[in-house]
């Protein structure tokens, strides 16, 4: 009996027409494809498939339970990746129509646009705080600036009557 393995769909005038491959069971596939590597050059196998909502909403509460949010922001931040997620998948089923090439949104760029929005947040939370603490050092030293020069214009208002009667 033969293995019978699909390596390459083409995409004739009339239709798609695969091409099958068949070899005796006892060469093993790995050996055979490497003894003969024309046969797998400049093929592509089509092995992603789509994840369901349900799913693309569960990672993505997954991946932000650790950030610190509210539940409400954090359930649109889940509708914000999913739209982002499916306006891109659309954008490249219309780039396929157009062009005629293929741009592959799978679900590792769907953990991907999470983790960057995640790293995304974290630095302008962290850029924030840092302008947060340097806007309260500021008004520290302006509120101790300010109770300095109260302190020299008691001082000056005592020496007054000194100052001038030295002039």
């Amino acid at each position: 009996m033969q293995k019978i393995i699909i390596i390459k769909k083409y995409i004739l005038e009339k239709g798609i027409g695969p091409i099958l491959l068949g070899w005796p069971e006892y060469i093993s596939p790995g050996n055979r494809l490497r003894m003969f590597p024309s046969l797998v050059n400049s093929c592509s196998i089509n092995w992603f498939t789509e994840w369901p909502e349900d799913a693309l909403v569960k990672v993505a509460n997954n991946f932000l339970e650790e950030m610190d949010m509210t539940d409400d922001i954090r359930k649109r931040c889940v509708v914000m990746c999913n739209y982002f997620h499916r306006g891109v998948k659309n954008m490249s089923t219309r780039f396929e129509h157009e062009t005629g090439r293929f741009n592959y949104v799978t679900p590792t760029s769907y953990l991907e646009l999470i983790l960057t929005f995640k790293t995304l947040l974290k630095g302008k939370k962290d850029a924030i705080l840092n302008l947060k603490t340097r806007y309260e050092m500021g008004l520290g030293k302006l509120e101790f600036a300010s109770s300095q020069v109260s302190v020299m214009q008691n001082q000056l208002t005592a020496l007054r009557p000194q100052l001038l009667g030295q002039i």
